[in-house]
């Protein structure tokens, strides 16, 4: 475009040059020679005239493009200078991160060797895979042993409430409290998913009390923290045989309220649960609904230092269905134990208390289990209240565990402790 322009600057110059040569020649009378002299002057000054316009326009060009490009240069080295900045704030902020991580994952590397040394510990100290439950007929469960005795009436003298103080505090010296296990299974499937933990005494005559009666009798001589302690022992070194092989077989280990306001036997207890806050998914801590409901802010402190470890919650001895089931999520309780007579009362009762509990427990992950299931149609008239666990003497009774499992290698600072605490 730029040559087309110039061809016909060119072009107008030469007639122009051309006629002020006519014009010498024709009105000045002007020799021809002169005439062409004249036109090629002309020329030779148009020509310069349209260098020097040119050149100056260049100048001009070059001058804003020049500005153009300080202020482009200016830019680039503004941003330069912001990215600049932003890189060191980045690389300050990446320094600070490695440092937190680095804080941080140094306790969780001594952890992990803890970890590790614990499962080696385990390792050696298992051998081999035993069953831990032995159907062994020495030790009869307790509705056998119940009846032998005449019932739960008949099972102790009017006086004997003293005798059976004396035998229990015997039995935590001397080792004479055994450790039942009865398993918690899922319908329709009857697999084993959990198993509760029970003290039972251990009577050479087969006399032996009833629970409640051996219970109670502990927790009325200050006797039921010892008690706690030696099964909360024991459930840990069940629940570790249990799941050598990682079957994640829960164990229920029951927690007496008064046991919670013990600040010396629930510091040991808390101290040994720390230990073992690996199996915090394998232990489950059971409490009566009534002593759930009654927790002072003390006992409640107690249960959220063993809930902040990971263990989690179950209420038993459920004699009513108003429960909330967002309240119990949130203070992890993870169980709910309730008769199967109490939950059938309620199917088809719409608006009565309870007739949805087990979708809405099932809703904020709370594991609804049906106990003291003694008749298939039970099963059948539970599965079509979609309870999805059961317990009792239809699937299997209470039986004993291995005595190598709970008492050989036990731990010396913490049973012999609590024994000693007996005698006095």
């Amino acid at each position: 475009m730029l040559r087309v322009t110039e061809l016909f600057v060119a072009i107008g110059m030469l007639l122009i040059a051309g006629a002020l040569g006519s014009v010498s020649v024709l009105a000045l009378g002007l020799p021809r020679t002169e005439g062409a002299v004249v036109a090629l002057a002309a020329f030779a000054v148009l020509v310069l005239y349209y260098l020097a316009v040119s050149r100056a326009r260049d100048r001009r060009d070059q001058a804003g493009q020049l500005v153009d490009l300080s202020r482009g240069i200016a830019d680039l080295a503004r941003q330069v200078g912001q990215q600049e900045q932003r890189l060191a704030a980045l690389a300050s902020s990446t320094e600070t991160a490695i440092q937190n991580l680095s804080a941080i994952n140094q306790p969780l590397a001594a952890e992990v060797a803890e970890l590790g040394a614990m499962v080696r510990q385990l390792t050696g100290a298992i051998g081999g895979a035993e069953d831990v439950i032995a159907s062994s007929p020495a030790f009869p469960a307790w509705p056998a042993a119940a009846a032998a005795a005449g019932g739960p009436d008949n099972a102790m003298p009017s006086e004997g409430n003293t005798a059976l103080i004396a035998l229990i505090r015997q039995a935590i010296q001397s080792g004479g409290v055994d450790t039942y296990v009865q398993p918690i299974v899922m319908l329709p499937q009857r697999k084993v998913a959990c198993y509760e933990a029970s003290p039972r005494l251990r009577d050479p005559n087969s006399a032996l009390p009833a629970a409640s009666d051996f219970l109670q009798a502990a927790e009325s001589a200050g006797l039921i923290g010892e008690v706690d302690l030696l099964m909360a022992f024991r459930c840990v070194r069940v629940a570790r045989r249990l799941n050598s092989g990682h079957e994640n077989i829960a164990i229920f280990c029951n927690l007496a309220r008064p046991t919670l306001s013990e600040r010396e036997t629930f510091a040991r207890i808390t101290d040994f649960m720390e230990a073992n806050r690996a199996l915090a998914p394998l232990l489950v801590f059971e409490f009566a609904l009534a002593s759930w409901r009654a927790l002072r802010a003390r006992e409640q402190e107690a249960l959220s230092t063993l809930a902040g470890f990971g263990f989690r919650f179950c209420l038993d001895h459920v004699t009513d269905l108003r429960l909330d089931p967002r309240e119990l999520a949130e203070r992890s309780c993870a169980f709910v134990k309730a008769p199967a007579a109490l939950l059938l009362d309620h199917r088809g009762g719409a608006g009565r208390p309870g007739a949805e509990l087990p979708s809405e427990l099932a809703r904020v992950g709370v594991k609804l289990i049906a106990e003291k299931v003694e008749a298939e149609l039970t099963v059948m008239d539970l599965l079509d209240l979609d309870v999805r666990y059961a317990q009792g003497g239809l699937f299997s009774p209470a039986r004993p565990v291995r005595s190598e499992v709970t008492v050989e290698g036990s731990d010396p600072g913490v049973l012999p402790t609590a024994a000693s605490r007996v005698s006095h």
